[in-house]
């Protein structure tokens, strides 16, 4: 557990950090994400404010293994099911860039 509150912090602290490149907040923010519901999984203790997660899919479904672990499962339930939209919204614009590319 100690190594999941050490990376918490870490990326606490990357989160502040400016001049990241490309899709580096995007990242760091999922792995964030991903250490806090580890700690949750194994303490049943998880953060009450989701208000600082994007909808991006990774940072949903991590959310939602939170709410999983500290018995929140209708907060899971819309979690999951904004994740499983965002990934077909982005399957299907990349379905479209992929015909778009076919046709020319």
């Amino acid at each position: 557990m100690e190594d999941f509150a050490s990376a918490v912090g870490i990326y606490e602290d990357l989160k502040k950090r400016r001049g990241q490149i490309d899709n580096e907040a995007q990242d760091i923010a999922s792995n964030l994400s991903a250490s806090k519901a580890q700690i949750a999984v194994l303490t049943g203790i998880g953060s009450e404010d989701a208000s600082d997660a994007s909808d991006g899919y990774e940072i949903q479904f991590n959310l939602a293994c939170q709410f999983i672990a500290i018995g929140k499962l209708s907060e899971a339930e819309k979690a999951l099911n904004k994740a499983e939209s965002n990934i077909r919204f982005a399957k299907e614009a990349n379905l479209r860039i992929m015909q778009q590319s076919w046709t020319r």
